[in-house]
């Protein structure tokens, strides 16, 4: 395989530097600036360009994740360790850890376009040096609805060529969002079942308008309910009623909806939309940071494995990010050292606005009968993907008179690292057919679903457990608007889904299985009573979960 870079000058974790603090912004909110929109293509397009041999390559940073399995910036695998990547899944130190990796990512994405800007004159050049100086990565929030005809999967990441400004005029280039070519770079570890010939990164998504609904409506829930730092952090704390949502499950949701590579551990983050993605999860966890501004990580034993620690070792808030290199005489970061993303040089342009957290959640992502006007008149994101209140409106029909309702979520527990790579669970409230497996994701008769995000081949025993919740609540009100269910009151829908819920299994490879296959799989359904908040400036509060008896 490629060796990395010789360690005679480590590469230090520093964030983008030039231009001190400055804010990230939405993706479609980026493109609204044309000079910094430009900017950013021409960097990404250099950065994937870059020599494979640079620690600070797309092809080395890439790889810190998972394959090609070897050192970065001298760190190496420890005693004991498994051949496999830096990543920490599974694990409190999921946030934190993907914080300095978007870090880093965000780093080499400034030095190139810098380096592409002084590459233009005149004018030009000054005005795409003070793009690249304040450029800082954007994120892709799959939490926010598309417009009226958007696609729930943006067509900005599915158009094969762009149209830029380059040094010697406009230019249509290879869209470098839309894929990653290895070229010369080593890259036999792709040669998969799925991509036997190819040199460029694929994928294959299956969002659906659904999908992006069930996004915002657990995101909510996570944000407004979640009860401390480690429940927030990760999906293996796996008693079903302390744990039943994170930003870990999440995270597996849009990454198996991707397809393709991000679909799996080891070669997710040569994908371009990795970063977008990672950097959407920060945006969340700064978001419950805000919220939860003294909440931090508690002391955590491990359950699974990477290069650099093994099961059993017990992290805190000191603990090593490795490889994550840093310049002070601890050497590496830590969760308590990148507590803050300022540390990196970065804010996020919608928490900046001196609103609370209640209002940014509530309004981003809260009930419309709150925020009908709430873009506009915050100016949150700006309305940067375009207003859902058209075809896509998230008016919720039969909404109960209380104040106070019931939500219901269906908890999956399951050892994830037991299956055959990553899957699916769908959950039915009508028949479906084994042979329509392929297009289930688009059934009218899914009520709900999650996926979890492995990589390929088993490696659990059915004990390393993980949960993760989603929301019934968006399904069951579709089930009330069409007539098949009375209400949303327990009595009617605990009746309900004794006599129609049902769920099945699909591999990332596209085949049905049964549910047997995947060690440690159990399904309860749960309920919380919600007042919901009266003001923008007001939080809703949950009652504990409780298991229905179905």
């Amino acid at each position: 395989m490629l060796p990395r870079q010789a360690n005679t000058s480590l590469t230090f974790v520093t964030g983008a530097t030039q231009g001190g603090i400055q804010p990230r912004y939405e993706i479609f909110q980026l493109q609204q600036n044309e000079d910094q929109w430009n900017i950013f293509l021409l960097a990404l397009q250099s950065f994937q360009q870059m020599d494979p041999s640079s620690e600070l390559s797309w092809y080395q940073i890439g790889g810190i994740h998972g394959v090609p399995y070897i050192p970065y910036a001298g760190v190496g695998q420890c005693p004991g360790c498994p051949t496999t990547g830096y990543c920490t899944h599974s694990s409190t130190l999921f946030p934190n850890w993907h914080r300095s990796y978007v870090a880093l990512f965000e780093q080499s994405l400034q030095l190139n376009a810098l380096a592409v800007a002084n590459q233009f004159s005149g004018d030009a050049r000054s005005r795409y040096l003070q793009a690249a100086t304040s450029l800082r990565m954007p994120f892709w929030d799959w939490a926010l609805l598309p417009g009226a005809g958007q696609n729930p999967f943006p067509q900005m990441f599915t158009d094969e060529t762009v149209t830029v400004t380059t040094p010697s005029g406009q230019a249509t280039i290879h869209n470098p969002l839309h894929s990653y070519s290895f070229g010369s770079a080593n890259h036999t570890f792709m040669k998969t079942a799925f991509t036997p010939d190819s040199d460029v990164t694929i994928r294959n998504p299956t969002f659906t308008l659904a999908t992006r609904e069930s996004l915002r409506t657990d995101l909510y829930a996570l944000l407004t309910s979640a009860q401390g730092f480690n429940n927030f952090a990760t999906q293996s704390l796996y008693k079903a009623r302390d744990n039943p949502n994170s930003i870990e499950m999440l995270h597996d949701r849009v990454h198996v909806r991707t397809g393709g590579d991000m679909a799996y551990i080891p070669t997710a983050a040569f994908d371009p939309i990795f970063f977008l993605h990672h950097a959407a999860v920060d945006h969340a966890y700064a978001l419950w940071q805000l919220a939860n501004p003294e909440d931090f990580m508690t002391a955590w034993t491990e359950v699974g494995s990477t290069y650099t620690y093994t099961s059993g070792t017990v992290e805190n808030a000191e603990s090593a990010l490795t490889p994550f290199r840093s310049n002070g005489k601890g050497g590496f970061w830590s969760p308590d050292a990148v507590r803050n993303t300022t540390i990196f040089n970065y804010v996020y342009a919608d928490l900046e606005m001196g609103q609370s957290a209640a209002v940014i959640i509530n309004t981003l992502y809260g009930d419309d009968n709150l925020t009908d006007t709430r873009a506009a008149s915050m100016g949150i994101h700006k309305k940067t993907q375009p207003s859902h209140k058209e075809d896509h409106s998230r008016k919720k029909p039969h909404q109960q008179k209380s104040e106070t309702r019931q939500e219901y979520i269906i908890n999956i527990r399951a050892d994830s690292m037991g299956a055959e790579g990553s899957f699916t669970v769908f959950f039915f409230d009508q028949e479906v057919r084994d042979d329509e497996v392929c297009s289930w994701h688009e059934s009218e008769a899914v009520i709900a679903s999650h996926s979890f995000f492995t990589g390929p081949g088993k490696k659990g025993d059915g004990t390393l457990l993980s949960s993760a919740g989603t929301s019934l609540t968006p399904g069951l009100r579709r089930a009330v608007k069409d007539g098949r269910l009375a209400s949303l009151e327990e009595e009617d829908v605990v009746r309900y889904l004794r006599s129609t819920l049902r769920w099945r299994v699909k591999m990332q490879q596209g085949k049905a299985v049964d549910e047997s296959e995947i060690p440690g799989l159990e399904i309860r359904v749960l309920m919380a009573e919600v007042r919901g908040p009266k003001a923008l400036d007001e939080m809703p509060v949950w009652s504990p979960f409780r298991a229905l008896e179905l």
